[in-house]
């Protein structure tokens, strides 16, 4: 910001304004992006004209574009958060299927091969691993575990 003649009272102003103008332009969403990327880059605000920018946002009507595009940037990440922690909690639920599954092969059948280890640990439905889990009770050895698998 220095480099561009502004002070650091200007800071916030500024980045407000430039964001709004971006906003507000006739310009492709394409375009818009880039640009507003370049803003956010390049106009960093300290913790507390961060503060100052959000509550100048929600008190100054003149700035409602830069407020949604915030308000659909936020919502966006939170969906992307959600999402990235839904597939977070499955991958652990299939890896801990997995490490119950073998831990009652083991229990039943002794100690386990690396090779049926790797099998089970590579599928990846929860459907077949449940199926897996039930079929296990009524299974006698395993050779017959390896040809259901």
């Amino acid at each position: 910001m220095v480099k561009m003649g502004f002070n650091k009272k200007e800071r916030t102003k500024v980045k407000m304004e430039a964001l709004r103008l971006i906003l507000t332009s006739r310009i492709d969403e394409a375009r818009q992006s880039i640009l507003i990327n370049f803003i956010n880059d390049s106009m960093v605000l300290t913790k507390k004209d961060e503060e100052q920018f959000f509550k100048t946002l929600d008190h100054d009507g003149s700035y409602r574009e830069v407020k949604d595009m915030i308000t659909l940037y936020e919502k966006k990440g939170i969906e992307k958060g959600i999402e990235k922690g839904m597939e977070k909690g499955m991958e652990k639920g299939m890896e801990n299927m997995q490490l119950l599954i073998l831990n009652q092969i083991k229990k039943k059948f002794g100690a386990l091969s690396p090779d049926l280890k790797k099998r089970i640990k590579s599928i990846k439905n929860f459907s077949k691993l449940n199926q897996i889990g039930a079929e296990l009770l009524d299974i006698n050895d395993v050779e017959e575990l390896k040809k259901r698998l």
